[in-house]
């Protein structure tokens, strides 16, 4: 994530890019790591997800259902951290 001037590896490094961005005056922010989860952060706080064990076909659209999930949760009036379970889970 070059917008802040840094890279982003990890969920911890997610989860501060979450925090900056937040900080920076967006609503709420959600990183995702892949396999090893989603970071958040928004007016209800920040956090981590772990994404569940499933075993994996084929990648493409991951990000895509992550971020229908996210925006479904958010449109849908649910905290950020809610929004960010409902996006992992899919």
């Amino acid at each position: 994530m070059r917008s802040l001037g840094h890279e982003v590896v990890g969920l911890e490094a997610a989860l501060t890019a979450a925090e900056e961005l937040v900080a920076l005056g967006v609503g709420s922010a959600f990183v995702t790591c892949g396999p090893a989860g989603t970071a958040w952060a928004g007016a209800d706080g920040s956090g981590t997800l772990f994404a569940p064990a499933v075993t994996v076909a084929n990648t493409n659209g991951a990000g895509d259902a992550l971020t229908a999930g996210v925006a479904y949760a958010m449109l849908a009036g649910t905290t950020a951290r809610d929004a960010a379970a409902v996006g992992t889970a899919m």
